[in-house]
This record gives C-alpha cells, sequence and structure tokens, in this order.
C-alpha cells in the first residue's frame, strides 16, 4: 500500500474469523486487506453492541478489484459438488461422539415430551381443584 492510498471499509463481517478468512483469499488474488476487529483492542464485539460488525479494509484504489475477487470466489465455492469430495474415512473418535450427542438428543426429546405432559396435568388437576370447589 502507498503512503497516498486511503483504506476503505469493503464490508463488514459477522466475526473477526470471517474478516480474516476473506483477508485470506483476497491476499490470494494479491490485494492487500487489513481487518481492525474491536476485539482485538479488550472489548469483545458481543458487550458492544454498536460494533456488530467486523469491517474489512482496503486501498480505495482497489475497491472494486477486491469486490470482484469475493464474487469470483463466490462463483467458483458454489460449484464445488461436495457429494464428490472424499475427505477419508470418519476417526472413530468422531463416529463414538455422535452417537452420544445422538442418544443425548434423543433422551432430550423424551424429556421434553415428558415435561408437556406433566404440565397438562398439573392444568388439568389444578382446573379440577377449582371446579370442586366451586361445586
Amino acid at each position: 500500500m502507498n503512503d497516498g492510498d486511503t483504506l476503505e471499509t469493503l464490508l463488514k463481517v459477522r466475526s473477526a474469523f470471517e474478516a480474516e478468512s476473506i483477508v485470506a483469499l483476497l491476499a490470494d488474488a494479491g490485494i492487500e486487506a487489513h481487518v481492525f476487529d474491536i476485539a482485538d483492542i479488550g472489548i469483545p464485539l458481543g458487550l458492544n453492541p454498536t460494533a456488530a460488525r467486523v469491517p474489512i479494509q482496503v486501498p480505495a484504489g482497489r475497491i472494486e478489484e477486491a469486490r470482484k475477487a469475493i464474487e469470483e470466489a463466490r462463483l467458483e465455492a458454489s460449484t464445488i459438488d461436495w457429494s464428490t469430495i472424499d475427505v477419508g474415512p470418519t476417526p472413530g473418535d468422531i463416529d463414538r461422539v455422535l452417537a452420544v450427542a445422538h442418544r443425548q438428543h434423543a433422551v432430550s426429546k423424551v424429556l421434553a415430551a415428558l415435561g408437556w405432559l406433566v404440565a397438562v396435568a398439573c392444568l388439568l388437576l389444578g382446573v379440577i381443584a377449582i371446579v370442586l370447589m366451586f361445586t
């Protein structure tokens, strides 16, 4: 970046991770970009509602080029058929973790259904008690 180039906000994203990913994409396209994350100065984004987005800045003279690079990356990503990508076998630990999560989810659904039944039973008993009090 030349000393005369001013930085202009290209876009604002939800997280520093997303911002850094876009900066890496732009670097691959030969475009220098910067992230000025407020969390870097010790203020988490969640505690500062006015800074709900992380800005990505590029030299003002390259902003259109940066937009084009991002659009090209989006188009390229949309053409990937993820069902044809071989990522190898699933490690055994992952299968175990997924099995535990599946069981926990099933238990949660059963407990939620039981909770509804208990709530309905309590309401029904309350109505019955009120009716019996006034008869």
